[in-house]
């Protein structure tokens, strides 16, 4: 039960009301004749009594769960600076190589996880080997926003945001709310740095 009110302050209110409501009932009833009378003043008795069960909210109450579908969105550089050789890979192999442990990770917990690239825009690649890194720009923030914006349109919603670059934004953005969508949808960014130092 779900009471209204505390029980210690709505069992008193309630029984006020239904020896109000009795009181009133025998009262207005005073003309008709024993018989009717009892049966009148029983009939609203019971009505009274039945709306004030209903101030106990019976029943089990249960919260609507969220029908959408909680995802880790993985976003992956494809900047041409991603092609840059490290040593013993590329970092877009580094991040790939990231990738795929994250992947596996999350398979084993059973979260589920998409993939997505991004440069000059978002894009959403048909696996993480066919990535290549040739946009000419790195612009996450943009970037984001279009990440939520196709998220919400197939009825998904981050449960946070995983990105693999190299760098930072090197387009000036033209006002993203990108970290705005991340608090409304309680989604923490989480940003890995791919490369070396220079």
């Amino acid at each position: 039960m779900n009471p209204v009110l505390s029980t210690q302050a709505l069992i008193p209110i309630l029984i006020l009301i239904l020896g109000l409501g009795l009181f009133l009932s025998w009262r207005s009833t005073q003309h008709a004749g024993k018989r009717i009378r009892i049966l009148l003043v029983t009939l609203r008795c019971l009505v009274l009594a039945s709306i004030c069960i209903l101030f106990f909210n019976p029943g089990k109450w249960v919260s609507p769960e969220d029908s959408t579908t909680k995802v880790w969105p993985i976003l992956i550089d494809n900047s041409l600076s991603m092609a840059v050789d490290d040593g013993q890979s590329t970092r877009l192999e580094s991040a790939l190589a990231i990738h795929k442990k994250l992947s596996d990770s999350a398979d084993k917990i059973g979260a589920k996880v998409q993939t997505f690239s991004f440069g000059d825009n978002l894009s959403s690649p048909s696996s993480a080997s066919t990535i290549r890194p040739n946009a000419l720009a790195s612009n996450l923030l943009q970037s984001g926003e279009e990440l939520f914006s196709s998220l919400q349109a197939s009825g998904q919603t981050p449960a946070g945001v995983i990105i693999l670059s190299d760098g930072r934004q090197t387009q000036q953005p033209s006002g993203s709310n990108f970290l705005l969508h991340s608090k409304a949808h309680n989604a923490p960014v989480h940003t890995i740095a791919i490369g070396k130092k220079n």
